[in-house]
């Protein structure tokens, strides 16, 4: 499945459908509730917008590329198909059309009678998008604001690229958006003004929440977490001992 030509496509495609399936069986992925896939890509996309954009895609079609990239290469590959199926008119069909069409079809005609532009218009398409933020995935709903915020780890050492934040409405329990933290700890999301939210600290990767903030740190459960208020120009501070997550007793 094309894992030679576009080591980073059949990545892409392996992660979208495994998340789609998770959040369409379960309405989950790495533990965190969401309504659709779409909630989950704009993380990932500030993440590797922030960090990744000097990693061109066209170096991560070799099939040793997760080896040679190991910090980006997931996160590129899933950002990078995820742009391609929203700006491709049959959407995650167009992925299956192309596998089909390879076994018939050369590479590079494939991709372009799948996806209605060659490869290399794509690979400028997303350098383009990673250099402004990803406009195209990260859309910022009509009644939201954005809010900044600083992860502060009060037992030091630790690598704040490997987790992210999520916030969950309280009186649905529907979650996302989900901040991912950028190196100096800070971040940014978009919030219903008005609307009160809890916040988990989850792993980038797969995995429950670590735990639920509150104004004491970080509890074990979202029964115990904080409620967060968004207004205009509010901004909040984490402070999180990954070495003294607080049990709720309740």
């Amino acid at each position: 499945m094309g894992a030679i030509d576009l080591r980073w496509l059949t990545e892409g495609v392996a992660n979208y459908f495994s998340t789609m399936e998770q959040i369409e069986n379960t309405g989950m992925n790495s533990g965190v509730k969401f309504n659709a896939v779409s909630e989950q890509s704009r993380g990932m996309a500030e993440w590797v917008s922030e960090n990744f954009c000097q990693i061109q895609i066209s170096k991560l079609e070799p099939a040793n590329a997760h080896e040679i990239y190991p910090d980006g290469f997931g996160a590129i590959a899933d950002v990078a198909t995820r742009l391609l199926v929203k700006t491709t008119p049959d959407g995650i069909n167009a992925v299956t059309n192309y596998y089909t069409l390879l076994s018939t079809t050369p590479k590079s005609d494939a991709f372009y009678q799948a996806f209605g532009k060659t490869k290399e218009e794509f690979y400028q398409q997303y350098q383009d998008e990673c250099d402004q933020g990803f406009p195209t995935l990260i859309e910022h709903p009509e009644g939201t604001v954005g809010i900044k915020g600083n992860l502060i780890f009060t037992d030091g050492n630790q690598a704040f690229t490997n987790y992210m934040i999520t916030f969950c409405k309280f009186q649905t329990s529907e979650c996302g958006p989900s901040a991912v933290i950028h190196e100096d700890g800070a971040f940014v999301v978009y919030l219903e003004l008005g609307t009160y939210y809890q916040a988990s600290l989850n792993p980038i990767t797969e995995g429950e929440p670590i735990g639920w903030y509150n104004s004491k740190g970080l509890v074990k459960d979202s029964s115990c977490g904080g409620l967060i208020q968004v207004k205009e120009g509010w901004q909040i501070t984490i402070m999180v001992d990954l070495k003294n997550i607080i049990p709720c007793n309740r």
